[in-house]
Order: structure tokens, then sequence, then C-alpha cells
């Protein structure tokens, strides 16, 4: 085996788990290959409802990007479908400065390929590990690669021509994600430049999580399983799924497995103040094990965690072990009160057994953090009273939450993207799909009462009653703009009351930070 040189480039959300690649990164350095990591974090709050906007990386930063990539026998990029602009921008530049492979991989690859292949060499299909390892061993000099599984080529453009995707059953035979911080490097939000990914800068990045008592800490997130227990029609894990059928597609590593990374973890870098498990379901993993992750994280770790559960698959027994054991916060998916397009959605839950499962949340109000819950908007097949159920089934949650709005995303190869491309509902990619904003429902009458049940002080039975007959006359695209407006300014001033909370409570580096981030 000849020992090659690959960089990974990965525009990502604005902190840089980037599980993928970490993984990818440290399976090929076990395997004997030189591995470079860029991490390109940044939001898309630039984007608007018209989707006009399209993201562009300066001269400065794709020439720094290069430079990295020098030398490279692979460059690999993974992302997720918004940010699919900004690697066309880097792959194009990387194709035209070096001689090199270049591929793709990553969730938007494996639903579309043949998108993959109108701009890289080679497009991975699956969970990537043996397959760059092929790769990388049959480099030698020619243009023509055999046929690898899991990997299309513009050469080997059949996805059955090497066999079945390749598919690693046991997690625990893979070492844990890469940290670095050796030969890692970011574009640093505050800096506006490529520097290598040191200590300090990574204790800048990391993401940070609300405290208990105020304030925010820096926590690690990483992934116990590799799969989810649902089969989403709006999400691409129905698709993996599909490929390999039955338990072999929700799989966990073993307690021994998760701790030994978590213990190098916050030895290394000791400013890590807690632990984010981002599993899709973090409550599906086997109930012994889970038990014994709990406890060993209470004995030997020390650290507030925070997880994401499903209301069908929270119990109290569980609740009970968490918070005894270091839990502060947690976060579930309601998507919908609408029981028909919850059934669109394939989600088993009714609103009762949602009910039940944030009633459990709210049993320990005083010792959680207030619970994040995830809702789906402007589904173009519900209706206006579809969305009341919504409004109303968020009305009868008790306490203080935050919602997570999503505006609903026709993700390519998912179940409803196929639907709306059949119905002409989906037209546009780029447009609907590549450059919406996808955390910004759109100006509704409907979607600003929801949008406005988390503020405690307004009262329930009034955002009922306004959800009701006011709607008839209110709820209709005329008046989208207007309720555009009002979030908007909503939005800032709930920002102004956090700036102010943070003065009282002395974060100013908070306050420093943000105006960085944004100038």
């Amino acid at each position: 085996m000849t020992a090659r040189v690959v960089t990974f480039i990965t525009p990502t959300p604005p902190d840089i788990s980037a599980f993928g690649v970490r993984a990818l990164s440290a399976w090929l350095k076990h395997r004997g290959h030189t591995v470079r990591c860029i991490f390109l974090p940044g939001g898309i709050d630039h984007l608007t409802h018209s989707g006009t906007y399209r993201y562009v990386y300066p001269p400065d930063i794709v020439a720094a990007i290069l430079d990295i990539t020098a030398g490279s026998d692979l460059v690999a990029f993974s992302f997720m479908s918004q940010y699919r602009d900004r690697a066309i921008q880097l792959t194009q530049a990387v194709r035209q400065a070096q001689e090199t492979m270049t591929v793709w991989g990553g969730i938007h690859a494996e639903v579309d390929p043949a998108d993959g292949l109108n701009h890289a060499d080679a497009v991975c299909l699956c969970e990537g590990e043996t397959v760059l390892e092929e790769l990388l061993n049959a480099m030698d000099g020619s243009d023509r690669i055999a046929p690898i599984r899991g990997l299309l080529t513009r050469s080997q453009p059949d996805p059955g021509a090497a066999g079945p995707l390749p598919h690693i059953d046991d997690l625990d035979s893979l070492p844990w994600m890469d940290m670095g911080p050796e030969n890692h490097f970011v574009l640093d939000p505050l800096a506006h430049e490529i520097l290598p990914l040191t200590p300090p800068t990574m204790q800048r990045i990391l993401p940070l999580m609300p405290a208990p008592g105020g304030g925010a800490l820096t926590v690690f997130r990483t992934m116990t399983s590799r799969g989810c227990p649902h089969r989403c029609t709006y999400c691409a894990n129905r698709i993996r799924a599909e490929q390999f059928p039955g338990p072999r597609y929700l799989r966990f590593r073993s307690p021994d497995h998760v701790m030994g990374e978590l213990l190098d973890v916050t030895r290394r870098f000791p400013f890590i103040q807690g632990i984010h498990f981002f599993d899709d379901v973090f409550t599906a993993m086997p109930a012994n094990d889970l038990e014994r992750v709990c406890r060993r994280l209470k004995e030997e770790i020390g650290l507030p965690w925070y997880a994401q559960a499903s209301p069908s698959t929270l119990t109290r027994e569980q609740l009970d072990m968490f918070v005894e054991t270091g839990l502060v916060f947690i976060e579930m998916g309601i998507q919908t009160g609408s029981e028909r397009i919850r059934q669109m959605y394939h989600r088993p839950e009714s609103n009762e057994r949602i009910l039940d499962g944030v009633h459990r949340v709210h049993a320990y109000r005083h010792r959680l953090l207030k619970p994040h819950y995830h809702v789906i908007l402007d589904n173009p097949w519900e209706t206006r009273d579809d969305v009341r159920a919504t409004l109303e089934l968020l009305t009868r949650i008790p306490g203080e939450f935050q919602l997570c709005l999503a505006s609903l995303t026709l993700y390519p190869g998912t179940d409803l993207a196929r639907k709306a491309l059949d119905e002409g509902l989906l037209t546009d990619f780029d447009r609907q799909v590549y450059r919406k904003p996808f955390f910004i429902p759109k100006g509704r009458y409907l979607n600003y009462l929801i949008y406005l049940t988390d503020i405690r002080w307004i009262p329930r039975r009034l955002l009922r009653f306004l959800g009701k007959a006011p709607a008839t006359i209110l709820d209709r695209p005329v008046f989208g703009p207007l309720f555009d407006i009002l979030r908007r300014i909503t939005d800032k001033m709930r920002l102004i009351g956090k700036g102010l909370q943070a003065l009282r409570t002395g974060q100013f580096h908070r306050i420093r930070n943000y105006f960085r981030r944004v100038r």
C-alpha cells in the first residue's frame, strides 16, 4: 500500500462538528495515509425568501484553501445540500488549479450522485471508510480506476457495476473521530481567514450550549450511533435505511468505545465544559448500554450533558436516570400537530403521545434547562386547519420552551421531493432547495402565531382565539410580507433582550463576539 495525501474540505454549519469528515480522517490516518482537514463554518443567514442570495468565498480564502490542498492525491468534499454552491465553487477552483482527483461525499452526493458527477471526478454513495481506502489503493497514475463498491466515477457511472454498497456493521472497529488539531485548518469566523485549528481557536469555535444558572458552555458534540429509528419522508435517513433494511442500518457504538472517546477528548482539551450527544434519537440506544453510558458519564466525566430524544421513545425511567447522571438539556421533534400531516411524514406519534413526552420533560423543569421543540412549517400539502392543529398543540405545551422552526425543504431523493416533482410543486432546485432559508418559515399569519407560542407572557387562550376566526381573513398570501416584517422585528427585540441579559450577567465576550461575527 502506498501512503497517500488526502485533503478534506467541508462547508459546515457555524460549528465544526463535521462528524463524517472527522470519522473518515481518523480511519485513513489509521490506515497510514496523511490527512488534512479544512473546516469552513458559516451560516446561511444572508439568504432571503426569494432565494436570490448565493454565497461565494472571497479570492483570498480560495487561495488559502488551494495552498493547503497543494500536493494532495485526493481532495474530498463533504457537505449538506444548503452548502452546494460553496462546494461547487471550491471544486472548480481545485480542478482548475491542480491535477488532483476530486470526490464528493456526504448526504447531498448520496441522494443526487448525478449532480456530483457534473462537478467532481467521483461520488461516494455511502459511508466512505472502505470506499476511500480502496480508491487510494487503486491510484496508480492511470486515468481509469477499476470499479469500486460505493463509488461512481465519470468512466464508471453505473452504481451497480462493482456490486452492493459496502456497510460497516461494527462501529467499534472504527477509531474515534479525528479531533486533531494537527493538519486541521478552519475559516475563523472572527479573523475571517483560514487559520490552523489550534486548541485556543477550537475553544472559540466549538459550539456553545446554554449553561445551568445562565451563560453558555463550550461543548463537544459526538454521536453514539449511525442511523435513525424513524423513516421520515422528508429526511434522507429514509433513503439510507432502504439500502440496508432491518437492524443493519441503525447501529450503536459500545459504551466502552463511547467513553474511551469522551475521556480522551476531555483530557486533551480541558476547556470542554459539556458533552452534547447529537444522535437523532439518543434514547434509541439499547437500554443496558444507555444505562452504562449514563452511569459512566457521571462517574468518569462529571460534566453536564445534552441530548436529543423522541416523544415515542423517552420514558420517565430514562429521564430519572438522565437527570441523575448530569443531563441538563433535551430537545425533541414535534414536527406538526396535524394527524394527517404526521401520517404523510411517517411519524407514528399521536398528539397525546407527544404531550405525554413534553409533560415528562416539564416535570423536571427545576433541574433541566428550557427544552427545545422542533416544528416544520410551510408544507405545500397543509391546509389552514392543519396549521391550526399545530398551533393548538403548541399552546397546550406546559412551561417555558424554545421552538426550533423549519420551513419544509424538499431535499433531492426524499419521498416528499418525488411527490412534489410529480405534482409540479418542485420546479427549481436552486431556488426551492439549495438556496432556501430553511430556518425561516414564510411570512404568514398562522406561522407568526406559532412563532409566538414560546413567548410565555402571551396568553395561550389568546393565541388559540387568534388562530380561529381572524385567520380566515389574515392568513392570506397578500398579508405575508407584513407578518414577515413582524417576525423580523420580534427577532430583533428578542436579540436585544438576550444582549441585556448578557450585560446583566457580565458576559461581555458574547456581545463582542456577536458583533465581530456579523460585521
